[in-house]
């Protein structure tokens, strides 16, 4: 008690013993000094540690599939609410859209450093889901002869693969991820067993292996998924 009553006088009053021209060191003095010092350490630790740090390889992998199964439940909901009708969304027969778990991924990994600031972190998660989605929309297309999406009579976009509409909502997707759905995503998957959580990495792993397996050849296409039917014209042609 002698300590923290010495600390307490001394922060609230601001005294030390001078002497002469200088000042005499008060032990009690330094070590309210030190322990308030080591506070602030800590906090700013904390701090970093919640905007800067890694996640585990295991919590890494359900974020990808828990942001490609939100994607997906994201498009398919919207077409719903747009046309009225329930259709698979995406290149795959599952629950799942990889380019949103990818992108998610790829921002938590890449986009540490910027995280302190949520401006800085829009804009440059507007950048790599546009770059991302304009890739995958080429080499779908390269490699299929069909577009998924078509943006070509929206504002701003570019080769109808990608435009400001949606490099927006990315962006807006990007924070939610980075401030909200990781973290408390993290808390969520702490508390399955570490044995459980890998079987169910694995499981994941070897659906969307087969599924992918079984689209190269056989890709979900049809009315509401694709925007083009060019494979399909072929084929009858052929």
């Amino acid at each position: 008690m002698k300590i923290q009553t010495a600390t307490n006088k001394a922060a609230c009053e601001g005294k030390k013993e001078e002497i002469n021209e200088g000042y005499v060191s008060n032990p009690d003095y330094d070590l309210g000094i030190q322990e308030f010092e080591q506070t602030l350490h800590i906090v700013k630790i904390k701090e970093r540690q919640y905007f800067e740090k890694w996640y585990g390889f295991t919590t890494y992998i359900l974020f990808f599939f828990t942001f490609s199964i939100m994607g997906w439940i994201w498009e398919v909901g919207l077409h719903v609410v747009q046309t009225g009708d329930f259709v698979k969304r995406g290149v795959l027969y599952g629950p799942w859209l990889p380019i949103y778990g990818t992108g998610g991924v790829l921002v938590l990994l890449l986009l540490r450093k910027a995280f302190r600031n949520p401006i800085f972190t829009f804009f440059l998660t507007m950048v790599i889901s546009s770059v991302m989605e304009y890739f995958t929309s080429w080499v779908l297309e390269m490699n299929t002869g069909v577009r998924w999406w078509d943006y070509s009579g929206y504002f701003m976009n570019i080769n109808g693969r990608i435009c400001l509409q949606g490099a927006v909502v990315f962006g807006i997707g990007g924070c939610l991820i980075v401030y909200i759905f990781a973290p408390g995503l993290e808390m969520l998957y702490k508390k399955i067993n570490s044995n459980i959580k890998f079987t169910i990495c694995v499981v994941l792993i070897t659906l969307i292996v087969a599924d992918q397996m079984y689209s190269i050849n056989y890709p979900n296409m049809g009315e509401g998924v694709t925007a083009s039917k060019k494979i399909e014209t072929q084929i009858k042609h052929k």
